[in-house]
C-alpha cells in the first residue's frame, strides 16, 4: 500500500506541476515567436497537457485508494467501493479530494475541447496544484503555525511548478531559429525569480518540519531532506549556467548555444524527477517535529 502511495504521488506531483508551470509560462514564453511558430508549440504543447491531465486524474484515484487502504484494511477496504467512498465523504482529506477530481475532471473535458492556453485554464491548475498543500504536513498544524506553513507549502510548489514546468515549452521552442533567443531570455528572467522563491520557501518550510539541525542527519527524515537539498543546489547551479553563460552566446552561436541549453536542461528535468521521487517518499513519513508514523 505505501509503495501505491508513493509512486500515485510521484505521477500526480509531476503531472501537476507539468501543467501549472507550462499553462503559466507558455503565453509570456512564446510571444516573441513568430504566429506560426507559435501555433506548432501550442499544438505540441496540447499533446503533453491531455497526457499530464489523464495521467493526475488517474493518479489522484490511485492516491485516495492507497489513502483508503491505509485508513482501513489495507487492499480489502482500498478495493471496496464503499469504503473508499466512506473515505471521500467522512474524513477531511476526501472532503479536499472530492473538489480536486471534480477539479481535474473539469480540466480534462476542457483539454478536450482543445481550448487556447489562457488565464482560466493556467488558473485551475494552479488551483489544483496549490490543494495539495492543504494535505500536506501543513495540515496537520493548526491556527497561525498551520496557515503560514500552508502557505510556504503553496508557494513552494507554484514556483517549482513554474520552474520546471516552464522548461516544457521551452524545449519545444527550442528548435524554431526566429525569437528563440527573446524567449530563452524570458524564461531565464521567470527561473530567476523562481528559483529564488523556491529556495526561500524550502528554507522556511524545512524549518517548520526539523526540530532541529542534528535532525538532518540523524533522522531518515532529515537525510532525505539533506538530499533533496543538495539535488536542489545542482538545479540551481544548472539554472545559473543557462542564465550567466549559455544564454548570452546565442547572439554568437545559435546551434550550440541550443545544444548546450538542451543538455542542461535534460539535466533539470533529470534532477527534478529525483526530488518528486522524495516528495512522494516525504509524503509517507512523519518529520522529526512531529514524531513518528505515516501521513497521506
Amino acid at each position: 500500500m505505501e509503495a501505491l502511495l508513493v509512486v500515485s504521488r510521484l505521477c500526480h506531483y509531476l503531472a501537476a506541476m507539468i501543467l501549472c508551470g507550462s499553462l503559466s509560462t507558455v503565453g509570456y514564453l512564446v510571444a516573441p515567436l513568430p504566429p506560426a511558430s507559435q501555433k506548432r508549440v501550442y499544438s505540441r504543447l496540447l499533446q503533453v497537457h491531455r497526457l499530464a491531465v489523464v495521467t493526475a486524474l488517474v493518479s489522484a484515484i490511485l492516491w485516495l485508494i492507497a489513502v483508503a487502504g491505509g485508513i482501513g484494511d489495507g487492499w480489502n477496504d482500498a478495493l471496496n467501493p464503499a469504503f473508499v467512498g466512506m473515505v471521500l465523504a467522512d474524513t477531511a482529506f476526501g472532503a479536499i479530494w472530492r473538489w480536486r477530481l471534480l477539479l481535474y475532471g473539469l480540466i480534462a473535458a476542457l483539454m478536450l475541447m482543445r481550448p487556447p492556453a489562457g488565464v482560466f485554464l493556467a488558473s485551475l491548475v494552479t488551483v489544483g496544484l496549490v490543494t495539495i498543500a492543504l494535505t500536506g504536513h501543513s495540515a496537520a498544524n493548526a491556527g497561525m503555525s498551520g496557515i503560514l506553513q500552508g502557505s510556504f507549502d503553496a508557494i513552494h510548489l507554484v514556483t517549482g511548478a513554474v520552474w520546471i514546468g516552464g522548461l516544457v515549452p521551452l524545449i519545444l521552442a527550442l528548435g524554431i531559429p526566429e525569437g528563440i533567443r527573446r524567449t530563452v531570455n524570458r524564461f531565464s528572467m521567470i527561473a530567476s525569480l523562481a528559483v529564488f522563491l523556491v529556495v526561500a520557501s524550502g528554507t522556511i518550510n524545512a524549518w517548520f518540519l526539523i526540530g532541529s539541525p542534528r535532525d538532518l542527519v540523524t533522522t531518515t527524515y532529515g537525510q532525505l531532506l539533506s538530499l533533496k537539498v543538495i539535488l536542489v543546489a545542482l538545479m540551481v547551479i544548472l539554472a545559473v549556467l543557462n542564465r550567466f553563460w549559455i544564454t548570452p552566446r546565442y547572439s554568437r552561436d545559435p546551434v550550440r548555444a541550443a545544444r548546450h541549453l538542451r543538455i542542461t536542461i535534460g539535466l533539470e528535468l533529470a534532477l527534478a524527477l529525483i526530488v518528486l521521487v522524495l516528495v512522494a517518499v516525504f509524503g509517507t513519513m512523519s518529520p522529526p517535529e512531529h514524531g513518528t508514523g505515516a501521513s497521506s
